[in-house]
């Protein structure tokens, strides 16, 4: 309603004689008068974000295991600083510190430059990963994304709610000697991670899961926008056991909506569509490639709870798009890549920005 009335007036007032006489005898007034109004909407925006809660400007990667987050990462990278100013931060944890910096930005891109397939993940490793970029040089946006494998996150997905949130925070409060609510202010920012490795490096492995879903969630409430990703490996499967998969994926998608709340964008996103459809000679901005990102959510709307979700579109910004990292890559590589050639990774940006 604010933003209403203040588009109303600077029309009324743009557009009658005596604003335009006034233009004419005192420029500077008018010029004034524009600055006002920039700061009044700059203003406007920064307290929508602060009623509701959320931060429009971070952006959070949700995802399970083998769906794709590694090389989505990188493929984003590549967007950010190609065509958005990019910058990254990182933290790792793994269980032997010198393997720690093979889970690295660097690590990772070296791999490509050279060809290779990426370093597995390790069952004791948990990467976060943030990437910094800005539209127009003006707007600036994060985006986190934790990777993870093995027991230190073991079935992680099913143990992100409120209530477990509460109980974490307490008990790392007695373990790492912190006030609860000073630890749950600041658990969802790498540089506060990166002080707890350096402090209380020797209890790490004890507490690592804890931090990870502490950090989650509270990265997943602070955000105003949630990508969920969806396995396209799964997908391409189409058989019972990957649409059961599917059916409790979405499931669990569709609660985490429901507890962190509608003030939020949320976005689906499938990867790896190469292994779906062939697209090595679709570009990513054709109709065509439109056509296929229209065809794979007609088949994911087959399923009951994937129907659920978008009946949540009523109330809440949910967006769909399908994305691969290389669309040169062919399904029987298993996986295999050793180049990024993001594909519609653009239209995931656009969302994000």
């Amino acid at each position: 309603m604010l933003a209403f009335i203040i588009l109303y007036n600077f029309l009324i007032i743009i557009l009658s004689d005596g604003f335009v006489n006034s233009y004419v005898k005192d420029r500077f007034g008018f010029i004034s008068y524009i600055v006002n109004l920039i700061i009044i909407s700059g203003i406007y925006l920064i307290g929508v974000d602060t009623l509701k809660g959320v931060n429009g400007s971070k952006v959070f990667v949700f995802g399970p295991r083998r769906s794709g987050k590694t090389y989505f990462m990188l493929g984003m990278f590549k967007q950010f600083v190609g065509f958005h100013e990019g910058h990254s931060k990182e933290v790792i944890f793994c269980g032997d510190q010198k393997e720690e910096k093979f889970f690295s930005y660097g690590y990772y891109l070296g791999q490509i430059e050279k060809n290779e397939p990426l370093r597995a993940n390790t069952t004791d490793m948990v990467g976060i990963y943030t990437l910094i970029g800005k539209q127009w040089g003006l707007k600036s946006v994060e985006l986190t994304l934790v990777d993870y494998a093995g027991e230190w996150v073991h079935d992680l997905t099913s143990k992100i709610d409120p209530v477990n949130y509460t109980a974490i925070i307490e008990k790392l409060s007695t373990s790492l000697n912190i006030d609860q609510k000073i630890l749950s202010e600041n658990i969802g920012y790498i540089k506060f991670l990166k002080s707890i490795k350096e402090s209380h490096r020797e209890i790490i492995p004890n507490i690592i899961e804890d931090v990870v879903l502490s950090f989650i969630y509270k990265r997943l409430t602070d955000s105003g926008k949630i990508i969920l990703l969806i396995d396209g490996d799964i997908v391409a499967k189409d058989d019972g056991a990957s649409r059961d998969e599917l059916t409790r994926l979405f499931t669990y998608y569709a609660n985490i909506m429901d507890f962190i709340g509608e003030e939020k964008q949320y976005a689906l996103v499938v990867t790896k569509t190469d292994k779906i459809r062939p697209i090595e000679s679709i570009g990513e901005n054709s109709p065509h490639a439109e056509e296929i990102e229209g065809d794979i959510f007609n088949y994911l709307h087959t399923l009951t709870t994937f129907q659920a979700i978008e009946h949540k579109a009523g109330s809440i910004p949910i967006f769909f798009f399908t994305i691969s990292v290389n669309p040169m890559s062919k399904s029987d590589q298993q996986n295999v890549i050793t180049q990024i050639f993001p594909w519609r990774f653009g239209e995931v940006a656009k969302f994000e920005l």
